[in-house]
């Protein structure tokens, strides 16, 4: 008797217990039947599902999109750290600064008859410029400017600084290729009597002008991750190059 009452009392609770796994599968049901959408009516065709926005990137926090001339002084412009920029900003750089340097010292030397070859010599000199820049010129400085400057200076000090560790490392030695150039044999004599004079010029310029001009130019003007006027000149021009030799 026990037994059977036991039965009866469970078979009561089974009918008046809801099954779970069925109002589960119901709701989902219900569920994707709502979010489902609405059949086409006849004669209509069915609405396009909206398109979703890609995510533009990040901007990264460390590289500001507008500089100022006074934010290069103050030390707050960071050197560009990606590949293309960093390439051009050495190559702008060695450029200005070359540009200055052989013009003072080839007045200097000859006056205004300079003019007559600077068509070839600023180009010689760029290029050992450059090369010096690459070699010797980075893996002097940038050890100095890591480890040195950049954990103990900030704001103007720091500036000022890593432009001094610049041309105390790279003014005596393209100012020698510059003497060799103009002086020849006697370029002993006209590379000391210059130095003392080239390494102040060379950090006035460095700092007020060319520094600040390849930085302004850099961070406004070269984005990559934007629609950058530099970039989209670029990209124009690639395609009318491409259509204009066959390219597809």
């Amino acid at each position: 008797m026990a037994e059977e009452h036991i039965t009866h009392t469970q078979a009561a609770l089974d009918e008046v217990t809801p099954d779970h796994n069925a109002e589960n599968t119901l709701t989902a049901q219900s569920a994707t039947a709502g979010n489902a959408p609405a059949p086409a009516a006849a004669g209509h065709a069915p609405e396009p599902a909206p398109a979703v926005a890609a995510s533009s990137p990040a901007p990264d926090p460390a590289m500001p999109e507008h500089i100022t001339y006074l934010d290069c002084l103050k030390g707050t412009a960071p050197i560009p750290t990606d590949h293309v920029r960093k390439f051009l900003f050495q190559l702008l750089m060695v450029g200005g600064m070359v540009t200055f340097m052989a013009t003072y010292n080839g007045i200097r030397h000859d006056g205004l008859d300079f003019v007559r070859y600077m068509h070839w010599f600023y180009p010689v000199v760029f290029c050992v410029a450059f090369l010096i820049r690459y070699t010797l010129g980075d893996a002097i400085t940038n050890p100095i400017i890591s480890h040195l400057i950049a954990p103990r200076l900030t704001g103007v000090p720091k500036a000022v600084a890593i432009t001094a560790a610049n041309v105390v490392v790279m003014c005596p030695m393209v100012s020698l290729v510059v003497s060799v150039l103009l002086a020849g044999n006697d370029f002993l004599s006209f590379y000391l009597e210059g130095l003392p004079l080239s390494a102040p010029f060379a950090m006035l310029v460095s700092y007020f002008l060319v520094g600040p001009a390849v930085k302004v130019f850099c961070y406004n003007y070269v984005r990559l991750n934007g629609a950058s006027p530099i970039i989209v000149k670029l990209r124009s021009a690639t395609r009318f190059l491409t259509v204009l030799f066959g390219g597809s």
